[in-house]
């Protein structure tokens, strides 16, 4: 019967361990604008220890596409001091964030460009497409603390 309850026991702390490790792995975010020439966008990626900005506007095509997960960030690594400027990032995504669908507001409707904001969370990938005039209350704190800096 020892066998059984060992198995058990390591059974449970192993879904411990995985449930409540929802920490966030990664975080892409920038600012978009439809109505310009050049450098478009500046999106940003944070994760374990490293800060990379990508300027190159290959974002747009995702938006062209209307297909978000086919963007894949392909940024320039940025200096430590860069990064200790962001690396609060990680720990303060608010939940609240994750009950949104992916458009918010209308981002770059009319001139006002947009957020985008990717979050890979327990392996999953979260995409948010969010108008700047129209930030919901409950992630107003994080989203302009993150695109003022």
């Amino acid at each position: 019967m020892k066998p059984i309850r060992y198995f058990f026991l390591c059974s449970f702390i192993l879904f411990l361990s995985t449930a409540c490790n929802k920490q966030i792995d990664a975080v892409v975010w920038g600012v978009y604008c439809g109505e310009c020439e050049t450098n478009c966008s500046t999106i940003y990626q944070i994760k374990q220890g490293e800060l990379h900005v990508d300027k190159s506007d290959k974002f747009f095509d995702a938006i062209r596409n209307r297909d978000l997960h086919s963007y894949k960030f392909e940024g320039k690594q940025l200096s430590r001091d860069e990064y200790l400027k962001y690396e609060w990032v990680l720990g303060s995504v608010p939940d609240e964030l994750f009950k949104y669908e992916l458009i918010v507001g209308q981002p770059d409707a009319h001139d006002q460009c947009g957020y985008f904001l990717r979050i890979f969370k327990a392996g999953e990938e979260t995409n948010k497409l969010i108008d700047p005039e129209a930030v919901p209350k409950d992630i107003q704190e994080f989203v302009y603390k993150l695109f003022t800096i």
